[in-house]
Protein backbone atom coordinates (compact mmCIF):
# COMPACT_ATOMS: atom_id res chain seq x y z
CA UNK A 1 0.00 0.00 0.00
CA UNK A 2 2.95 2.32 -0.52
CA UNK A 3 1.15 4.08 -3.37
CA UNK A 4 -1.24 5.57 -0.83
CA UNK A 5 1.61 7.25 1.05
CA UNK A 6 2.46 10.31 -1.06
CA UNK A 7 4.69 13.08 0.28
CA UNK A 8 2.78 15.57 2.35
CA UNK A 9 2.78 17.48 5.60
CA UNK A 10 4.76 14.74 7.35
CA UNK A 11 7.76 15.19 5.05
CA UNK A 12 7.30 18.95 4.64
CA UNK A 13 5.51 20.08 7.82
CA UNK A 14 5.99 23.82 7.30
CA UNK A 15 4.26 25.79 10.06
CA UNK A 16 3.10 22.54 11.69
CA UNK A 17 6.62 21.31 12.46
CA UNK A 18 6.60 19.78 15.95
CA UNK A 19 2.81 19.98 16.19
CA UNK A 20 0.95 17.11 17.89
CA UNK A 21 -1.41 17.19 14.87
CA UNK A 22 1.40 15.54 12.87
CA UNK A 23 2.40 12.99 15.49
CA UNK A 24 0.04 10.08 15.11
CA UNK A 25 0.14 6.60 13.64
CA UNK A 26 -2.45 3.97 12.82
CA UNK A 27 -2.84 1.32 15.50
CA UNK A 28 -4.54 -2.03 15.26
CA UNK A 29 -7.85 -1.96 17.13
CA UNK A 30 -7.73 -4.54 19.90
CA UNK A 31 -11.24 -4.12 21.24
CA UNK A 32 -14.68 -3.02 20.09
CA UNK A 33 -15.96 0.43 20.97
CA UNK A 34 -14.07 3.48 22.14
CA UNK A 35 -10.45 3.23 23.27
CA UNK A 36 -9.77 3.47 26.99
CA UNK A 37 -9.30 7.05 28.18
CA UNK A 38 -5.62 7.93 28.53
CA UNK A 39 -4.50 5.03 26.32
CA UNK A 40 -2.08 5.35 23.42
CA UNK A 41 -4.89 4.39 21.07
CA UNK A 42 -7.11 7.21 22.43
CA UNK A 43 -4.28 9.72 22.00
CA UNK A 44 -3.57 8.60 18.42
CA UNK A 45 -7.29 8.84 17.62
CA UNK A 46 -7.50 12.40 19.01
CA UNK A 47 -4.44 13.47 17.06
CA UNK A 48 -5.76 11.94 13.84
CA UNK A 49 -9.08 13.75 14.29
CA UNK A 50 -7.16 17.00 14.93
CA UNK A 51 -5.13 16.39 11.77
CA UNK A 52 -8.31 15.98 9.72
CA UNK A 53 -9.92 19.06 11.28
CA UNK A 54 -6.94 21.44 11.24
CA UNK A 55 -4.93 20.23 8.22
CA UNK A 56 -6.98 18.20 5.74
CA UNK A 57 -10.31 20.03 5.76
CA UNK A 58 -8.79 23.54 5.50
CA UNK A 59 -6.50 22.37 2.68
CA UNK A 60 -9.43 21.01 0.70
CA UNK A 61 -11.57 24.06 1.46
CA UNK A 62 -8.84 26.56 0.48
CA UNK A 63 -7.37 24.75 -2.53
CA UNK A 64 -9.19 21.72 -3.91
CA UNK A 65 -12.82 22.88 -3.82
CA UNK A 66 -11.99 25.92 -5.96
CA UNK A 67 -10.57 23.81 -8.79
CA UNK A 68 -12.60 22.79 -11.81
CA UNK A 69 -9.80 20.56 -13.14
CA UNK A 70 -6.98 18.57 -11.58
CA UNK A 71 -4.06 16.76 -13.19
CA UNK A 72 -3.01 13.60 -11.40
CA UNK A 73 0.36 12.17 -12.45
CA UNK A 74 0.73 8.41 -12.16
CA UNK A 75 3.92 6.40 -12.51
CA UNK A 76 2.32 3.47 -14.32
CA UNK A 77 5.62 2.14 -15.70
CA UNK A 78 7.04 1.52 -12.25
CA UNK A 79 3.93 -0.42 -11.24
CA UNK A 80 3.90 -2.37 -14.53
CA UNK A 81 7.55 -3.32 -14.05
CA UNK A 82 6.95 -4.35 -10.43
CA UNK A 83 4.19 -6.83 -11.23
CA UNK A 84 0.56 -7.60 -10.54
CA UNK A 85 0.59 -6.73 -6.82
CA UNK A 86 2.06 -3.30 -7.55
CA UNK A 87 -0.56 -2.68 -10.24
CA UNK A 88 -3.34 -3.63 -7.81
CA UNK A 89 -1.80 -1.28 -5.23
CA UNK A 90 -1.65 1.54 -7.78
CA UNK A 91 -5.27 0.93 -8.81
CA UNK A 92 -6.40 1.15 -5.16
CA UNK A 93 -4.40 4.34 -4.66
CA UNK A 94 -5.80 6.02 -7.78
CA UNK A 95 -9.34 5.03 -6.83
CA UNK A 96 -8.89 6.54 -3.36
CA UNK A 97 -7.32 9.72 -4.72
CA UNK A 98 -10.02 10.25 -7.33
CA UNK A 99 -12.77 9.69 -4.77
CA UNK A 100 -11.54 12.87 -3.01
CA UNK A 101 -12.45 14.92 -6.07
CA UNK A 102 -15.95 13.54 -6.57
CA UNK A 103 -18.81 15.46 -4.94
Amino acid sequence: ALSTLPPGRFLMPGDLEGSPALTFAPLMTLSQGRPRSGSLQAMMERRYEAYKTHVVKPFFREHITRLDRQIVLIDAMQALNAGQAAMADLERAVTEILSCFRP
